[in-house]
């Protein structure tokens, strides 16, 4: 999208479950269970529930198989966040560097580190999830641990209970030295999300050295404000740790630590990630892309001369 910000303003705010022509079951049970998480689907786009205004937005769209660049597909469900609209880095670390891939992750920890909790299946899924049933590649790793929650006529509502918060405070850094070394480390079966981050590069702060089994160091993250575009944390450990957000590293993203610009790391090939000192500190991370500024003054010309000319 050219404007990611104008297009959540204008159809996506404040996305909730009850917004999304969900039957009354399913929505009673993703509000059951407190958080920002978000949901995905194997629908095809144009029976995946949706706000009426993103249904009227894409109607006639070939989407089918995109569940990432479906906006219908993948929410908060407390509201969305300009950063999920960098679309081309989100999709790139579902399908191992693919923009346009024509699939759902054959990884679920793909699904874990996005802070995926919902995944929508058709009601043929039923009770006992297939990859069939799933409309989901026959290769695909990790999508039996999904627990069938609720079932109608028309969905079938599956919780992915490895989901992992939006924002984590990480013990180790795994480096690899290109972009396309990425996916390859993601995909490994030592791979771990809830402890592991991957950074192209050398071997550098945090790099992967305590031993199985060690004691994890103790470390909190705290929502303080979740805007559009405008993300503050409250993070704390007693170590060094590396943030990760489960928000696309987008152009035009700005960390501060305790009012300091601080660098942002590109996290698991596509996601916002930055190094945290020990101790207790707060984060602020703004988007505010580069055209902005002159999108806003050729706006305003425009409407001087308008004026002017009427």
């Amino acid at each position: 999208f050219v404007d990611a910000g104008a297009f959540e303003r204008r159809f996506l705010a404040s996305v909730r479950p009850d917004a999304l022509r969900l039957p009354d079951p399913l929505v009673a049970a993703m509000r059951a269970v407190d958080g920002p998480w978000r949901y995905a689907s194997t629908l095809e786009p144009t029976t995946t529930p949706a706000p009426p205004r993103i249904r009227e937005h894409y109607a006639g769209i070939d989407l089918y198989g995109q569940w990432l660049m479906h906006a219908g597909c993948l929410a908060g469900l407390d509201s969305l966040q300009w950063g999920s609209y960098g679309l081309e880095a989100t999709n790139r670390f579902a399908n191992d560097g693919m923009i346009f891939a024509q699939a759902f992750p054959r990884d679920r920890r793909r699904l874990d580190r996005l802070g995926v909790r919902w995944i929508l299946a058709p009601p043929e899924a039923g009770l006992a999830p297939s990859a069939e049933t799933l409309r989901i590649a026959d290769d695909a790793v990790g999508f039996d641990a999904l627990l069938p929650v609720a079932h109608t006529a028309e969905l079938t509502l599956f919780e992915n209970p490895h989901a992992l918060p939006r924002a984590q405070l990480l013990d180790h850094v795994l480096y690899v030295e290109r972009g396309e070394d990425v996916w390859k480390r993601l995909a490994a079966a030592d791979f771990d999300p809830g402890r592991d981050v991957v950074l192209v590069g050398h071997d550098g702060p945090l790099a992967r050295s305590v031993t199985p089994g060690a004691a994890r160091a103790d470390r909190s993250v705290e929502w303080l404000s979740r805007d559009d575009g405008d993300l503050r944390l409250r993070v704390s450990g007693d170590a060094p740790g590396f943030l990760v957000v489960a928000e696309s590293d987008y152009p035009g993203w700005r960390a501060h630590l305790d009012g300091q610009p601080v660098t942002i790391q590109r996290a698991d090939g596509a996601l916002l990630g930055l190094f945290v000192p020990a101790g207790r500190h707060e984060i602020h991370l703004r988007y505010r892309p580069f055209w902005l500024g002159p999108t806003l003054a050729a706006s305003a010309l425009a409407a001087l001369i308008v004026v002017l000319g009427s």
